[in-house]
């Protein structure tokens, strides 16, 4: 009896460490030489665009990396970022609100295909007063298990 439950109990712990493979994902990014400057309603924007770059509508003006891909089944994704580098650079009119850190936005959802997760998330930081741009980067994605 003992053997049956040690082996279901490493059966099971095996589905679950199958089920949280980590999927990499590394990318350069092909930042614009100069920016687009816009008027949000309040003020004069610079809206730094990279190759690929999509809008987001949280922050106007700043840029997002956004990435699709295939998932086993439903959950939650957990984001490590593995390497990132910066380059500083001069921003003279930002919007209001850009962090200090890589902030991750994260979902999964099913299509007729199968599940698919998503990660979105903007390649500028503030610190000490500078801006920072993310010019190339590697992150492991691991999906966890759970209802959705």
């Amino acid at each position: 009896m003992k053997k049956h439950l040690l082996f279901l109990a490493t059966l099971l712990a095996g589905c679950t460490v199958l089920s949280g493979q980590a999927i990499t994902l590394s990318d350069e990014l092909q930042w614009a030489d100069a920016p687009t400057t816009f008027f949000d309603g309040k003020a004069s924007v610079d809206y730094w665009p990279f190759e690929g770059a999509v809008a987001g509508s949280a922050i106007p003006g700043l840029p997002y990396v956004v990435r699709r891909f295939r998932v086993d089944g439903p959950g939650k994704l957990q984001v490590e970022v593995v390497k990132a580098n910066y380059a500083s650079f001069d921003w003279e009119n930002p919007p209001e609100g850009v962090s200090g850190n890589l902030e991750f936005e994260t979902s999964i959802s099913r299509q007729r295909e199968g599940y698919y997760g998503k990660l979105a998330f903007a390649p500028i930081v503030q610190r000490g007063g500078r801006y920072e741009r993310l010019t190339g980067f590697t992150l492991r994605v691991r999906r966890l298990p759970g209802g959705q």
